[in-house]
């Protein structure tokens, strides 16, 4: 006789109920109630679990049973069907290429300083790779369809392309890092499917030296913010990079020493730097000095109380004056190092530390621990003499 819920409900004697066609009840000491199936696989026999009253109603628990006797019918023991079934339960859910990339710019973001850069890195990867590949789970991803979606890019931006390439390829990466896929469709062989591009850099547009002086006058005289002015004054002087003058703050000067001493944090190399201010340097700081008083920032944003100039305020001001085509921001570090190689008696460690750039190979940093400070306060000293003579 079929156990009815009703009796299934009034069971309180431990024990094995039978339902019919090798279904039982089995009530616990501890009056659980669980369905049991037992079965005959190849002359042997097996109980198998169906779950647990009420979880699992009678009429269910006789569909499975139904379906466990088609199984055995088909020559395939249920129980191996169960545990691939399990371990499909257990298998990691693939993520589409948009979710792959979000968790990757998110185990990224920590490692980079710009939230510029942080927010490029996204951006590209939103416009160039969502519209055909965004909703495709990464594992049926093939190399063909990361083919078609670089192919608009790869030969009319060049550098966009590679860039984007590099992106997706630290994607796949991390999905062949947590299981999702077994082989990145970016691989190695990728590189032979695409057109072969030139590895041209692009450089900096930079003045020759010689005009930096009259493009230092033309910003002084030009309409822009005096936090404007004066930062790019001093970035020039300094011959330090954008980020980095909009960055300065007062704790970091020492005007009796007239050193500028940021910390690694700040910097693109991660290490702290020194640099020797020029009397032209001194003087800007002194100007900038009544913007804030001399608490914080040193160029305080006009527009923004407290906050930093933004990275876009240079730029401006050199297409407001008409320098914007032949010279970018970062381009006067260039003239710079050009100017100390052909003008000066400086030595090459001398200017590139100036720069902030690497000197030497891994062993040679390890024995000349320098940064050749006592010879660039000089060198930059000529600098400022040379591009704002009028100090």
């Amino acid at each position: 006789m079929k156990l009815s819920v009703k009796r299934i409900r009034s069971l309180r004697e431990p024990g094995r109920y039978a339902d019919g066609a090798g279904l039982y009840l089995v009530v616990t000491k501890t009056k659980s109630k669980n369905w049991l199936h037992r079965i005959t696989v190849n002359g042997r026999r097996r109980d198998l679990g169906l779950g647990r009253f009420p979880d699992v109603s009678p009429a269910q628990a006789r569909q499975r049973c139904a379906e466990n006797r088609a199984l055995i019918t088909d020559g395939i023991d249920p129980r191996e069907r169960e545990a691939a079934t399990e371990q499909e339960r257990k298998a990691p859910t693939i993520p589409t290429f948009r979710e792959a990339a979000i968790s990757v710019h998110a185990a990224l973001r920590p490692r980079w300083r710009s939230e510029k850069h942080a927010r490029q890195w996204l951006q590209a990867v939103e416009k160039h790779c969502f519209p055909s590949l965004g909703r495709v789970p990464v594992d049926q991803i093939t190399r063909r369809d990361v083919i078609q979606c670089l192919r608009p890019i790869w030969t009319r931006t060049p550098e966009q392309g590679r860039r984007v390439l590099q992106k997706m390829r630290a994607i796949f990466r991390w999905c062949v890092g947590n299981e999702y896929i077994e082989n990145t469709p970016c691989g190695d062989a990728l590189d032979f499917a695409l057109i072969p591009q030139p590895a041209i850099k692009q450089h900096f547009r930079a003045l020759p030296y010689s005009n930096v002086a009259d493009a230092l006058e033309t910003v002084k005289r030009s309409n822009a913010s005096d936090a404007t002015r004066l930062s790019f004054r001093f970035m020039v002087l300094t011959a330090t990079r954008n980020a980095e003058a909009r960055a300065a703050t007062w704790e970091e000067i020492d005007l009796d020493r007239r050193v500028w001493e940021i910390s690694g944090d700040k910097m693109k190399a991660g290490r702290p730097h020194r640099i020797p201010l020029s009397a032209q340097a001194v003087e800007v700081l002194r100007e900038a000095w009544g913007l804030n008083e001399g608490q914080g920032l040193i160029f305080p944003s006009p527009r923004k109380r407290g906050g930093m100039l933004s990275d876009m305020a240079l730029l401006k001001v050199l297409r407001d004056v008409g320098l914007v085509d032949k010279t970018t921001a970062h381009g006067f570090r260039s003239a710079f190092k050009t100017w100390a190689v052909e003008k000066t008696s400086a030595s090459w460690e001398a200017s590139e530390a100036a720069l902030a750039h690497q000197v030497g190979n891994t062993t040679e940093r390890a024995y000349a621990r320098t940064d050749w400070y006592t010879e660039r306060r000089p060198l930059m000293q000529a600098w400022a003499d040379y591009v704002a003579p009028s100090g």
